[in-house]
């Protein structure tokens, strides 16, 4: 709350008594020069989106109702969606060369629903973060009608998903959120995408997700939709807390295989502790082969839950990768959390330069002496508080996703999934690149640590 304050102050707005923000009415030509004073560095179509975003009933006025509803703009500005192009060519070598899918959007200035999708669609805070990581490019078929021809649109709006070799994945006529969202869940496979080589990165989706053992706020245990959501981002790798394998509790499933069968993923669990017949533990899924793992037995103080480190090596494009994956202790004090940060530190000492990414629960908080000391090695992929519990309204960060050697990674994109039933924490998402000379070559198999405990419009 207190970083949330500090950033209200110093975007020059105020919290009202009630604690909706407030801030002088002004007109969109006003906010212009404002939102560009606050947010430097931004081109003229990125402030045109955010003012479009605001000012959502195109009355030509901002007011302090609409600005509190999206002053997180100002919080996550820089990671979404890219401005609209306008010139297909160039969108297209944009694609190309990031390996991101692209999103061709048919519309005209006469077009009823066009409109309807631009000015209360469009700024909705679920299809902003789903268009993030698409090359977004909108073409006006009266001004563009060589485009609308060759691509036989007869109906507007019209959205066409491309991968980024340009081929047509599907497309759809109209513009609900529904039918949206069920295009942009088409998006090429990672496996599809440019892969990395001499002078390309490798790009990474990675998901972090406490599952509750399956068992949703609704009281309900549904491994089929924890692997929707999961699916609904399209992971390279996702790390998995509080995982069951044959445990009484979660109908005596074998709760790893069965989500990788549901997600067409491999696998590999290590329990922590026993629970009854069954083991409880951290899981990791992946698109890529599994070279080897080993569990690490993380320091535990007082007779506590005995914590783990999932400690895998994968063969990705270019060489190897490490990943961790991990939970660690809620208790008060902080003592057991903070020393598992330091032996997390130490093994990763053990080989500096190889690249590993760490993901799970650590239930901290982003200026706790644990993640601060994380940090010291490491950099942590969302640069701004990306709150995941309580789940119904996310008000605190504890589930991360982080990466080293800190100088070899570029965050593309974070955020917290939209889904508030399927478990106790929302997972998160991070989408980084690696800088093709940190992929280094297959490596021996990681040794445990020693510790010393635990034309138509479309409608």
């Amino acid at each position: 709350m207190r970083q949330f304050v500090q950033l209200v102050i110093a975007f020059g707005f105020v919290l009202g008594a009630s604690g909706s923000v407030v801030i002088k009415d002004r007109t969109v030509d006003e906010f212009r020069k404002y939102a560009a004073g606050k947010l430097s560095g931004l081109t003229d179509a990125r402030l045109d989106e955010i003012v479009k975003r605001v000012d959502a009933d195109s009355d030509g006025t901002v007011t302090d109702e609409e600005f509190a509803k999206h002053v997180r703009i100002f919080r996550d500005v820089m990671n979404g969606p890219e401005p609209w192009r306008t010139n297909l060519a160039k969108a297209r070598a944009a694609a190309k060369e990031t390996g991101k899918p692209l999103l061709v959007y048919f519309r005209a200035e006469w077009c009823a629903p066009c409109k309807q999708f631009e000015q209360k669609l469009l700024p909705d805070d679920e299809v902003q973060n789903s268009l993030a990581g698409f090359v977004l490019v909108r073409i006006d078929i009266d001004e563009d009608k060589d485009t609308a021809e060759a691509y036989d649109v007869t109906a507007i709006p019209t959205f066409v998903l491309e991968g980024s070799d340009a081929k047509e994945v599907d497309r759809q006529a109209g513009a609900s959120k529904k039918s949206l969202f069920e295009l942009l869940s088409k998006r090429p496979e990672p496996s599809k995408q440019p892969r990395a080589g001499v002078n390309r990165p490798l790009r990474l989706r990675v998901l972090s997700y406490n599952i509750h053992h399956g068992e949703g706020v609704d009281k309900r245990l549904d491994l089929d939709r924890i692997a929707a959501v999961i699916k609904s981002v399209k992971p390279d790798i996702v790390a998995l807390q509080e995982v069951d394998k044959k445990c009484k509790r979660s109908g005596d499933i074998d709760q790893p295989a069965e989500l990788a069968r549901l997600t067409k993923m491999n696998v590999v669990f290590e329990k922590n502790i026993n629970l009854g017949t069954g083991e409880y533990g951290n899981a990791l899924m992946t698109r890529f082969p599994i070279d080897s793992k080993v569990n690490h037995k993380l320091p535990s103080f007082e007779n506590g839950e005995q914590r783990g480190l999932l400690d895998v090596m994968l063969k990705v494009p270019g060489g190897s990768l490490r990943f961790l994956a991990t939970h660690f202790d809620h208790r008060k004090p902080s003592d057991e959390r903070h020393a598992s940060a330091k032996a997390v530190n130490k093994l990763l000492a053990l080989k500096p330069d190889q690249p590993t990414l760490l993901a799970g629960d650590l239930n901290a908080g982003p200026n706790s002496d644990t993640v601060k000391s994380l940090l010291k090695q490491w950099t942590q992929a969302n640069k701004k508080p990306s709150p995941t519990v309580p789940v119904s309204a996310p008000a605190r960060q504890i589930d991360y996703v982080l990466a080293a050697p800190k100088p070899r990674w570029k965050t593309i994109e974070t955020r917290v999934l939209d889904e508030a039933v399927a478990s106790d924490h929302r997972a998160i998402l991070a989408v980084l690149e690696l800088t093709p000379s940190s992929i280094d070559k297959p490596t021996s198999k990681p040794k445990p640590a020693k510790t010393k405990s635990k034309t138509k419009t479309a409608r």
